[in-house]
């Protein structure tokens, strides 16, 4: 059995000419997997019963948190992008190492996919950037914004300063481990319809945002229930509080067959609009299965890693 590695400047030349859309779909076709599963819908494509997902194994160090994440989900073959392809099923886990606060040295990680006839490792890749792209779908999945003005509020950003950007943007996304709710919220701030997307905590003790916004909110959408009432400090802490009693909705609901919103979305249309909406997202390792698989599938296609023959 041969190995491909793919390091991580082999997967930026990838990233680099790999289009929006089979990253968007990947993710957008293991979340509503991943969703049907858990209500027990099965059909000839979705394939449930493949998909296995546990929570993710931590092991602390003094510098880092390791984190495991295992999983098993249909992935769909990408072929030459944009050609469509047959389905299949992906085992993986990824290795990614968190730093202790003030670390400068980012987020280390890597991905090994399995052969799925021989339970032979199949490829290393080096998951970094996958990490950040991954994240990134995810939450263009759920926000759908065809444009936006960005603007960055660092830890040292004066307070007077933060407040403005959150009471008037649209959308504002958060990506820290910080103990403290970054900003005070109001029934005015952030604004109504704005959408607040959290991608950063992701231990019961962390908070990117105070109680009384994850009580305002309309709808908090998550990537899965299970894993943000364990993982979520804000949806730890607000338990049946969440969008006023409302309760949480996996991004899965709200995707129709082709991965573009679903009935959920336009039924709650003018929630969506006119009241404030929020995501959080702790990453589940089906998303790292199909995003690795289509790196995977377009180093193969154009002969790019180091391939180790007879590896095992």
């Amino acid at each position: 059995m041969s190995l491909r590695i793919l390091t991580g400047s082999q997967v930026d030349a990838i990233l680099t000419k790999l289009p929006l859309h089979p990253a968007l779909e990947s993710q957008a076709n293991v979340f509503r997997a991943f969703t049907r599963q858990a209500k027990g819908v099965t059909d000839d494509q979705q394939g449930a019963a493949t998909i296995q997902t546990p929570h993710r194994l931590t092991v602390n160090s003094d510098d880092f948190s390791m984190l495991f994440m295992p999983s098993r989900a249909p992935t769909a073959t990408t072929g030459q992008i944009g050609q469509g392809g047959k389905e299949q099923t992906t085992t993986a886990c990824k290795i990614v190492s968190v730093p202790s606060a003030g670390s400068a040295k980012g987020l280390p990680a890597s991905t090994i996919i399995m052969d799925e006839e021989s339970g032979k490792v199949k490829a290393l890749i080096n998951a970094r950037k996958l990490t950040a792209l991954r994240n990134a779908c995810a939450t263009a999945i759920e926000s759908q914004f065809p444009a936006a003005k960005v603007s960055l509020a660092t830890h040292s950003s004066p307070s007077d300063e933060l407040s403005q950007l959150v009471s008037t943007a649209d959308v504002i996304v958060t990506a820290t481990s910080s103990l403290t709710p970054l900003f005070d919220s109001s029934p005015t701030c952030p604004k109504p319809g704005a959408r607040v997307i959290m991608i950063g905590s992701y231990k019961p003790e962390m908070h990117e945002i105070d109680q009384a916004l994850m009580k305002r909110a309309a709808k908090v959408v998550v990537d899965s229930r299970k894993a943000c009432q364990r993982e979520a400090g804000e949806i730890i802490d607000a338990g049946k509080q969440v969008a006023g009693g409302a309760g949480l909705v996996e991004l899965g609901e709200l995707l129709g067959d082709t991965g573009l919103p679903g009935e959920a979305v336009k039924d709650g249309g003018d929630t969506f609009e006119k009241e404030v909406v929020i995501f959080k997202s702790v990453g589940i390792g089906i998303q790292d299965v199909a995003i690795s698989k289509v790196v995977l599938e377009q180093a193969e296609i154009n002969s790019i890693g180091t391939v180790i023959e007879d590896y095992d």
